[in-house]
């Protein structure tokens, strides 16, 4: 199977489904193998993910979101956005993306309508700070989940045309 960062090539359906493919190919990637302009742009996705969380975290939704968080955690390892607090994985993921896309303002995936960065960032936070991970371990998983969801939300909207 070849890999590239852009463009997952499947290899005909055999005994080896094209969801299997694309499973191995996303749990294999490795930092040093997504491309320098790749890892930019995430930088720069990252950033953008960030601000809007901390503007969102601001926001009415955004402050009752973590307030839930911390209420139903009981405190935790990951970052709430915005908060000296902390809270659970799962909650701080949640509260987390409630923050990003909360305005509007987030990053947009155009061929699967979606917004990436208020699944990918929170989710790949929240693990990469429980797991004690590198900022390259980070990245990777935030590229990992963003080519999961976008390329998942295509497939379901070409099938539903």
């Amino acid at each position: 199977m070849s890999q590239r960062i852009h463009q997952v090539v499947l290899s005909p359906a055999g005994e080896t489904g094209a969801t299997a493919q694309f499973g191995a190919w996303v749990s294999a990637l490795k930092f040093d193998t997504i491309p320098r302009e790749v890892v930019d742009y995430a930088k720069l996705c990252l950033l953008d993910g960030l601000g809007c969380g901390l503007f969102g975290a601001t926001q009415k939704w955004g402050v009752i979101a973590a307030e839930l968080a911390i209420e139903l955690s009981g405190g935790g390892a990951s970052t709430l956005l915005g908060r000296r607090s902390s809270a659970s994985p799962t909650d701080a993921a949640l509260a987390n993306g409630t923050a990003i896309h909360g305005f509007e303002i987030d990053d947009i995936h155009t061929r699967s309508l979606m917004h990436p960065g208020a699944v990918s960032i929170p989710a790949a936070l929240a693990l990469a700070e429980l797991h004690n991970k590198s900022g390259g371990d980070f990245l990777t998983a935030m590229s990992r989940v963003t080519k999961s969801a976008c390329a998942s939300a295509c497939a379901q909207a070409f099938r539903t045309r």
